[in-house]
């Protein structure tokens, strides 16, 4: 899943302060200024790759989310251009420049989103990132993004939401040759990739469990009334750092809660969720139980781990309603695009 960002780049006297950053005037003893414009070609709706339709459990795939999307833009001095990138700055610095630029319904077509940013002639790092905002407030959903080396999860941690979707790019541009050009028109092109994982948990066990409650004399036939828990083990990824495109921390303790949403009359998803991926692919352990609309435990799976791979979905199917895993469910570490992997 590939998001463009063409940037034509145009550096007026404004933002040198901004960057503490020193211009050099041209032989006029006038600084060279250039207009940046930018191309961001976003659209959400492009599916993950190699995501298939799912026939053999009869589940439906991923659905697209819809609501407020937000695209975010940082530029930092780069000071040893042509050389390895210094963590000092970055993280030490303030952005010469960020914008915060609200995409809307742009982020869900083909037509390329425009805006106008300006830098000083100078070499630069660029972070972008692009997600969901909340539909009533336009405040932050899922992440924190104050600077783009450290997006977090904001709030109470939130599994089970299509609006969790969000990508991001990094580039590194040299700027400093057109110093004292006059008017000068500069193309840089970034691509936004997701930086993330999805799994989801199917039960195909649907219509047994319904069986066994109608023999037991119990009426609580709808699924959406039942409450899915997934305890995660261990550390989780919580933090992504767009100038290295990896996690930079984890937490320990993420409880999320899901409702059963049923996709025929054999099967249903449990949850899902969207995970930072260090490196190309990783995995993550979690306990799954299940509670009645009266909070008793209907079943619970405990130690199931569920390997993933950046923009790739895994999907894992078992009989979660009727029957109960435990740690050590065997699972090949080694495979190629989507996931289908069955308890």
């Amino acid at each position: 899943m590939k998001r463009l960002l063409y940037l034509a780049i145009c550096l007026p006297l404004a933002w040198l302060t901004a960057c503490d950053v020193h211009e050099f005037p041209d032989d006029f003893g006038t600084p060279s200024t250039m207009e940046v414009r930018i191309m961001a070609d976003i659209n959400f709706l492009t599916p993950f790759e190699d995501v298939h339709e799912i026939t053999r459990a009869g589940a439906a795939g991923t659905e697209n989310a819809a609501g407020p999307t937000r695209l975010v833009v940082e530029a930092y001095a780069d000071n040893h251009p042509g050389g390895e990138l210094y963590p000092s700055d970055i993280y030490g610095a303030e952005p010469c420049l960020r914008q915060v630029i609200p995409l809307d319904e742009r982020a869900f077509c083909d037509d390329p989103v425009e805006l106008t940013l300006e830098l000083a002639s100078r070499a630069y790092l660029l972070l972008a990132w692009a997600d969901y905002q909340d539909a009533e407030t336009g405040d932050e959903l899922h992440y924190t993004a104050d600077r783009l080396h450290s997006v977090c999860f904001c709030g109470t941690y939130r599994g089970n939401a299509e609006t969790k979707d969000a990508f991001a790019a990094n580039k590194r541009i040299d700027l400093s040759r057109y110093r004292g050009q006059r008017n000068a028109v500069v193309e840089e092109r970034i691509t936004l990739d997701r930086p993330l994982a999805r799994y989801e948990i199917i039960t195909r066990d649907v219509a047994e469990f319904r069986r066994q409650r109608a023999a037991e004399a119990r009426t609580d036939g709808d699924l959406s009334s039942y409450r899915v828990e997934v305890a995660y083990r261990g550390y989780l990824p919580s933090t992504y750092n767009a100038a290295t495109d990896n996690p930079s921390d984890a937490v320990q303790g993420v409880v999320f809660n899901a409702s059963l949403a049923e996709v025929t009359e054999t099967s249903a998803t449990l949850a899902f969720d969207y995970v930072f991926v260090n490196g190309t692919e990783s995995a993550v352990t979690a306990d799954i139980r299940i509670y009645d609309d009266g909070g008793e435990l209907v079943s619970e799976s405990t130690g199931i781990r569920i390997p993933y791979k950046r923009n790739v979905v895994t999907r894992i199917y078992g009989d979660f309603l009727t029957r109960s895993y435990n740690s050590g469910v065997g699972i090949d570490p080694d495979y190629d695009g989507e996931y289908d992997i069955y308890l």
